[in-house]
């Protein structure tokens, strides 16, 4: 077999994923339809959590073993709200969001059936509380964007004499969106925050 051919035959079964990504990440956006409309369900992670304690999210989590990206988040929202996955239905998926530290995380949107919130069985080790908000006011409401500039941090041994300019090198630099929407005494910012303001692009039809 020639060269040719074993890059053609490894390409071939190759499925191609972002490159340099260590962490895959799901979340569920649940939606609950009340007597106002339909309401998308948050958490606020618990304050013992290590990570990001207090913050508002959607259920979610980190990818485990051979699981699909869907598996994943109907497993941590089984895990973190007891929503069994037979009483979600899979609406869709938004875009997924690509994080500067080498992770990508998938939302999918689920329409909750035959259980109101008053039903949830919230993990205490995970989830300190849960609220709704009506998708109409994210549609209604523009989120206040304020952006946060990404830059290298060199570290002193690295090699500059192997590259063009070295010290002066003129490494590029990101800016990221950080949104900010502010419901009742509840603050949504974040990847949570990006998540649902890209679901209110695709619905309006602006993406």
């Amino acid at each position: 077999m020639s060269d040719s051919d074993l890059i053609k035959n490894a390409l071939e079964s190759h499925v191609p994923s972002p490159e340099g990504i260590k962490r895959f990440s799901s979340v569920l956006m649940p939606i609950f339809r009340t007597e106002r409309g339909s309401e998308l369900l948050f958490t606020k992670r618990s304050m013992e959590l290590k990570r990001q304690p207090g913050d508002v999210c959607f259920p979610g989590g980190s990818r485990e073993g051979g699981e699909t990206p869907l598996d994943t988040a109907l497993r941590e929202t089984w895990e973190e709200t007891g929503i069994p996955a037979e009483n979600i239905e899979i609406l869709g998926q938004t875009d997924f969001v690509v994080a500067p530290y080498g992770a990508v995380i998938t939302p999918f949107v689920g329409l909750i059936k035959n259980m109101t919130v008053n039903d949830l069985k919230l993990n205490p080790d995970e989830v300190a509380e849960v609220f709704t908000v009506p998708v109409k006011f994210f549609m209604d409401t523009k989120p206040e964007a304020h952006y946060i500039t990404i830059s290298h941090e060199i570290p002193e041994d690295f090699p500059f004499e192997y590259i063009v300019g070295g010290r002066n090198y003129p490494w590029s630099k990101g800016r990221q969106p950080e949104y900010f929407y502010f419901y009742e005494n509840h603050i949504i910012w974040g990847f949570t925050a990006r998540i649902v303001r890209n679901l209110c692009l695709i619905l309006k039809g602006e993406i």
